[in-house]
């Protein structure tokens, strides 16, 4: 990402995303409690359950940075494409 992008996607982090996300911030809370379960059984099965765990939830918290920077992008390409168009 670019300086400016960075500078975008930091401010849609602290004021737009917390408001959007309130519409599905129970089913969020449930799916976060559900791999705080299984990684947590993992944990228990020992060093090598404990070692999956870590990197499965490393993984999980790179894929999820990728993903949102990617969406974000995305959807700041089509409000710039269509801000262009005059459709916005």
């Amino acid at each position: 990402m670019t300086e400016l992008q960075k500078v975008l996607y930091d401010y849609a982090w602290e004021y737009q995303i917390p408001g959007l996300l309130r519409a599905s911030q129970k089913e969020a809370a449930d799916n976060d409690r559900m791999v705080e379960a299984a990684l947590t059984r993992l944990r228990g099965l020992g060093p090598e359950g404990a070692d999956l765990a870590q990197r499965l939830e490393s993984g999980q918290l790179t894929r999820q940075a990728i993903q949102g920077e990617a969406v974000f992008l995305a959807g700041l390409s089509l409000g710039l494409e269509l801000g262009a168009a005059g459709r916005l």
